[in-house]
Formats: structure tokens, C-alpha cells, sequence
């Protein structure tokens, strides 16, 4: 960029059409055979006026969100069903500080301070907003299975703790999932329904 720059500098330096120098006459004659050419030493020029309809709009009310879309806020104003379920699925995670990974032999789970019902409307979001379609549910039981998926969707940073210890030597080095895979989650009540445990296994296939 620095080159072209220079070279335009130049070849315009060169046809005369920028001044690099010289006295401060006011003008300065150039003959060219019966023809003169002025060249003009700098010269104060009056600013360029912006016409009023061209100005910064003030700000009025008629530029309100809000006037054109009723019954929310503007600052969560969402066009799209994933970025909803993106933002529902964030704000649960949030609000689970209390999650402890229990271990028995080679198997692992989840004991979190919050009801089944909030830890399984916690799992769906968070599937759902990862791109797992919902396959099979039965809330009786505690069981949610999805579907395979094909892509790559990345594990949010603040869940890697917990899925990484989920499912170990399943997540790859770089926190991607495979490239088909499916979960299953269980979820059991614990404490008298106060806390839950939280049971996931993976299938993957290459």
C-alpha cells in the first residue's frame, strides 16, 4: 500500500498536479508558446457548507426502536431464534455457580444445586443452541437424547471445565466436537428434589 502510495505521489508530483515546493508568489507564470498557464500559490478557500438535510439527525423520538417494535427492549431486540436460544442458554449457565463433578471408578457426573426442572430446561437450551435437534424426551424419567449432528459447533469457554471432564479423551484438543455425534442426558433427582445428578454419554462416529 505504502508503494502505491508513493508512486501515485510521484506521477502526480511529476504532471504538476500537486506542488512540493517553491516561493510563495502569488502567481506564477508558465509560457508555453502564445499560451500562458497559471499556477496558483495556496489560497484560503471557504469550507464546503453541508446542506441542513445532510446533517447528523438530531435525537428524536421518531428514531425510537421501540416505536417501531412494541413489547420489548431494544437492547434485546433479537432477529433470530438461534441468538435467542444462544442468549437463554448463556444466562442459565450463569446462574449455575454451584456444579460439582463426582466420580466413581471411570465413571463421572454432575451434582448441581439446582431442581430437574431447571437443570432440564438447562439442557435443552443449551443443545438446542449448539445445533443438536431434540430426538427423543421423556421428563419422567429424566431422559433427553439428541440427534446426530454434522458439523462442528464450539464448546462455549466458561463449559469446558464441565464437559471436558464429562466426557474426557471425547473432546478433541481443540474443544470441537466430533464430526457426527449425539448425546444422552439423564437427569436424576437428588436431596429430596433440591439438587440434581446429571448423567451424559456421548456417541460419536467418524
Amino acid at each position: 500500500m505504502l508503494a502505491k502510495l508513493s508512486t501515485l505521489f510521484l506521477a502526480l508530483s511529476l504532471g504538476g498536479c500537486i506542488s512540493l515546493g517553491g516561493d510563495d508568489k502569488e502567481e506564477d507564470q508558465v509560457g508555453l508558446g502564445e499560451r500562458s498557464i497559471g499556477y496558483y500559490s495556496d489560497k484560503t478557500v471557504t469550507s464546503l457548507e453541508i446542506p441542513p438535510d445532510l446533517t447528523k439527525p438530531s435525537s428524536q423520538n421518531e428514531f425510537k426502536l421501540e416505536n417501531y417494535v412494541t413489547g420489548i427492549q431494544e437492547d434485546t431486540l433479537s432477529f433470530s431464534e438461534k441468538d435467542n436460544a444462544i442468549k437463554e442458554a448463556s444466562s442459565i449457565l450463569r446462574t449455575l455457580a454451584n456444579i460439582e463433578v463426582k466420580k466413581s471408578g471411570d465413571r463421572r457426573w454432575l451434582l448441581v444445586d439446582k431442581k430437574p426442572d431447571a437443570v432440564w430446561n438447562l439442557s435443552k437450551s443449551f443443545f438446542k443452541s449448539h445445533g443438536f435437534a431434540i430426538k427423543k424426551t421423556n421428563k419422567k424419567i429424566g431422559m433427553m437424547e439428541t440427534d446426530f449432528l454434522e458439523n462442528h459447533p464450539e464448546i462455549p469457554d466458561k463449559s469446558l471445565g464441565v464437559i471436558r471432564s464429562m466426557l474426557k479423551k471425547a473432546v478433541a484438543a481443540r474443544y470441537a466436537l466430533p464430526i457426527v455425534d449425539k448425546y444422552r442426558i439423564r437427569i436424576e433427582p437428588k436431596d429430596n428434589g433440591d439438587k440434581s445428578e446429571v448423567y451424559l454419554s456421548l456417541t460419536s462416529m467418524e
